[in-house]
C-alpha cells in the first residue's frame, strides 16, 4: 500500500481568476462580481480543483457567468504577493478572456464596467486587469487574435475602431480599408447593415487563409 505523505507547513489557497473582456461601442468592458456585504468588486474566479485542468476550470466558469460558447482565452500570469489577500495566503493563476462583441447586460451582483470607469476593486485585481489589457494590446496586429475577438460579421469601420482602441493610434480610413482588402485579410459578405441612419456599410469576415498574417 502506497505511503501517504502529510505536510506540516501551511498551504496557500490557489484560485483560478479571469479578466473577462468584451468590446462594445468603441470601448472595452470587464465583467465584475460583487458578493453580498462587500464594498468592492472582483474579477471572475474559482478555487483550483484537484482533478481538473486550470484552463478547463476557468473556461467552465466563464461559460456559466456569461453564457458565451465561443471566446478567446489565454493564461496571463501568477500573482502571489504575501499581502494580496488580507484573510489568508493565496495564489492566483490568472487568465484573460475576450468575448466577441456582445451587449454588456448586468445584474445586481454581476456588472460590466468600462475600463475607463472601474469601481473599487478588491485584492490586487486592479493590477491584474491592467496587466490583462496591456497583454492583449501587444497582439493587436495578429489577424488570428482579431478573428477571435471580432464578431462573426463586422464592417471595416468596426474593425478599424477596435484596432485603434487597442493600439492607441489613429489611422486614415481610406488607407486602412485599402490595406485590409489588398492584403486579403477580410472577405466580403453579401450583407449590408440595417436600420442605420447613414449609408449602410457592407459586412465582412476574416479570411481563413489570412489567420497567420499580421496587419
Amino acid at each position: 500500500m502506497a505511503k501517504k505523505y502529510t505536510y506540516k507547513q501551511e498551504r496557500a489557497l490557489v484560485t483560478i481568476d479571469c479578466v473577462v473582456l468584451t468590446y462594445h461601442k468603441n470601448n472595452f468592458y470587464v465583467l465584475l462580481n460583487k458578493k453580498e456585504a462587500k464594498d468592492f468588486w472582483t474579477i471572475i474566479g474559482t478555487p483550483l480543483k484537484l482533478k481538473e485542468d486550470a484552463t478547463e476550470t476557468i473556461s467552465k466558469e466563464v461559460k456559466e457567468k456569461t453564457g458565451a460558447k465561443n471566446f478567446y482565452i489565454t493564461q496571463l500570469a501568477a500573482y502571489a504577493g504575501v499581502k494580496r489577500n488580507p484573510k489568508e495566503r493565496s495564489v492566483s493563476i490568472s487568465y484573460v478572456c475576450i468575448i466577441p462583441e456582445i451587449e454588456p447586460i448586468s445584474t445586481e451582483n454581476k456588472k460590466w464596467f468600462s475600463l475607463k470607469n472601474l469601481p473599487t476593486l478588491g485584492f490586487d485585481h486592479k493590477i491584474i486587469i491592467k496587466d490583462s489589457y496591456d497583454k492583449i494590446k501587444t497582439r493587436v496586429n495578429s489577424v488570428l487574435f482579431l478573428a477571435a475577438i471580432l464578431p462573426k460579421r463586422f464592417t471595416i469601420s468596426q474593425m478599424q475602431n477596435m484596432v485603434e482602441v487597442l493600439s492607441n493610434k489613429t489611422f486614415d480610413k481610406r488607407n486602412f480599408r485599402k490595406k485590409i482588402i489588398s492584403q486579403k485579410i477580410v472577405e466580403p459578405l453579401k450583407e449590408l447593415q440595417r436600420n442605420v441612419n447613414h449609408r449602410a456599410a457592407q459586412y465582412y469576415k476574416i479570411a481563413p487563409k489570412a489567420l497567420e498574417k499580421t496587419i
